[in-house]
Formats: structure tokens, sequence, C-alpha cells
């Protein structure tokens, strides 16, 4: 298999963010964090090893869960605010100015500034992503990797849940599910990896809507694994996978790939050649990508498309990293 690496300039509509609003992403490091934005440059701090984390989109503040503590950072890599708590953090972003953090036994809601407004009994075992709002209500995963249990689960955060669905029942989930809501479309989009008898393991994913119908799936033909997605401002969904030449050896090949109700999945983005797009941020008029090597001695890249899937900025980094939230700095 051989690819020429390119820009597929299918391009994607986007709207604009708010004037004096600058596109900015926090970088999660294996051992550290750094903060980008074309104003300040890239900014790090070491010697924080972050388990858990999510961001508040509209000021760029970002919670880590670390060693037993939560952590807010602000731009500036300055810690703002430590609570010490055994929760995690659920989901990657705020809502509402409302976050939620889970153990095995309970459920916190809480504000911005990491104050508990209230606590609930937990509602899923092994709580993955959170999604909603007050009007519609929220959803989030139950994946119990073990058993191959994956459970679509609705609520409100006066902590009733309204309704549990079981998710691909006759699949085997080879990796942590994402889930991604578009509201205005009544779209619930479920994405992972699962195993394949014929070529081993392959993206999948599922199309539900709010009242926890299951409308379309998306089997994916080749191999590879789903490595993240994100919908964009103008109500597309896109992944990121890989095509392996063959099982776990190079070249290997990743891809941004455009998913709709009504069409198949389409390449518009193609990385560096034997670069995992492990993580991917979608804003108003910015597509973040962050792109791994899986060669030894070559440094992770954090690359800025454009709407059209042009590389604005590609920016080698220093550290190792694995995930990425976008934000809007004011």
């Amino acid at each position: 298999m051989f690819f020429i690496r390119t820009c597929l300039l299918l391009g994607i509509a986007f709207s604009v963010l708010s004037p004096g609003a600058t596109p900015s992403v926090w970088i999660i490091g294996e051992k550290s964090l750094s903060f980008y934005s074309p104003s300040l440059g890239l900014q790090s701090f070491p010697n924080l090893d972050a388990q858990t984390s999510l961001v508040d989109e509209k000021t760029c503040a970002l919670w880590v869960q670390s060693q037993g503590r939560l952590f807010q950072l602000q731009p500036g890599i300055s810690i703002q605010k430590e609570i010490t708590t055994p929760e995690n953090l659920l989901g990657s972003k705020t809502k509402e100015n409302l976050f939620l953090t889970f153990s095995d036994k309970f459920w916190t809601v809480r504000d911005t500034d990491g104050n508990g407004v209230r606590s609930f009994p937990a509602l899923a075992n092994h709580p993955v992503n959170f999604e909603g709002d007050s009007s519609i209500g929220f959803w989030s995963l139950d994946f119990n990797q073990e058993k191959n249990n994956l459970d679509l689960i609705h609520f409100n955060l006066d902590g009733q849940r309204f309704w549990s669905k079981p998710v691909s029942k006759n699949v085997e989930l080879w990796s942590q599910p994402r889930l991604n809501l578009i509201p205005s479309s009544d779209q619930l989009w479920i994405s992972f990896t699962v195993s394949s008898t014929s070529h081993a393991y392959s993206p999948y994913v599922e199309l539900w809507n709010s009242a926890g119908e299951m409308k379309k799936t998306f089997p994916f033909p080749d191999r590879g694994l789903l490595l993240d997605a994100c919908t964009t401002a103008n109500e597309s969904f896109l992944i990121s996978r890989d095509i392996p030449s063959s099982p776990y050896t190079v070249p290997l090949f990743s891809f941004l790939e455009l998913l709709s109700p009504s069409t198949a999945p389409k390449s518009i983005y193609q990385a560096f050649d034997n670069y995992l797009i492990s993580s991917l941020q979608c804003q108003p008029d910015v597509i973040w990508t962050l792109q791994k090597s899986v060669l030894g001695g070559q440094t992770t890249r954090l690359v800025e498309l454009s709407p059209k899937m042009e590389e604005k900025n590609v920016l080698p980094l220093k550290e190792p990293a694995w995930k990425i939230h976008a934000c809007s700095l004011q």
C-alpha cells in the first residue's frame, strides 16, 4: 500500500470566532503541560502528570487531576487553585459553567472554580465522556472493557438517570470509546475500535439520537485504529484514524475522515507519514491535530489546519504529548 501525502482540499465550512478571540490549545504531555497561542507562543509547565483533564473553552482555564488533587491552571501557566479529592474529571470540557468529577460511589457537580455544588450516587461504574446541556439533559458512556460492555446513559445533574441503552452488543471493543453530541441535529456519535475476523481491528461508528435510538452504523472495510473524534461548528463529525501497511509495522498512514448520516466516510486530510493523529480538536475556524511519531527519535507535532485542510502551522514539541484541548483566548 502506498500513499502520496496530500491535503485533500474538500474543505469544511466554518463559522467565525467572536471578535478578539484567538484559537489556542492546551497540550497534555506525559509529564508536563504546555499552552500554545499565536499571541503568547508556547509556554510549558513541567513536572505535572495529568491523569485526566478538561478545559473551559471560553476562558482557557484548564483543570487537571493528578495524584489525588485537582489543579486549575490559566494561560501563562500558573496554578490558580488546588483541591484535594480522590475524584476524577469526567469529559473534556465544562458545560454551562459546570463540570463533573466522579468516584466509584459518588459524582460531584462543580462550578468553574472547582467548588462542589451537589453530589449524588454514581450513575455508572466506568463513565466515559460527558455531553449535553440542562435543556435536553446529559449523556455519558459506561464502558467496562473487561466485560466488553458499553452502555449509553441519559441523566440530569440532579442525579436522575432517565435510561441506559446497550451499545454494540455484537462486537469486541478494543479502545476507549468517544461520545460527541450535535444537539441541533439530534445526533449522538459513538466511535471506537473493534476487533474484526477479516483484518484484526478496525474503526466503528454508531449514530444515535437523543431518545436512545440507534439510527445508523459505520463499519470500516479496512484495518486500522480509531484515534479521536470531534464535531465542527457547522455540525460535521470528524474522526482521526490510521491505516498500517500491515499489523504492527510501518509505513503507517493517518487520516481525518468526514462522516455524515447520508454519505460514506470521506478522507479530507492525510498526516505526515508514520505519524498518528493521536488527538483532534475542532474550533470554528481551526482544526488542531496532535501528530505522534511511531518511530523512535521523532518529535511530536502540533499541527494547525485551515478550513481547507491546509497546514497553517506545524509546531515541533520538545516533550512527548498524548492529548490536546482547544479553547478561545480572549
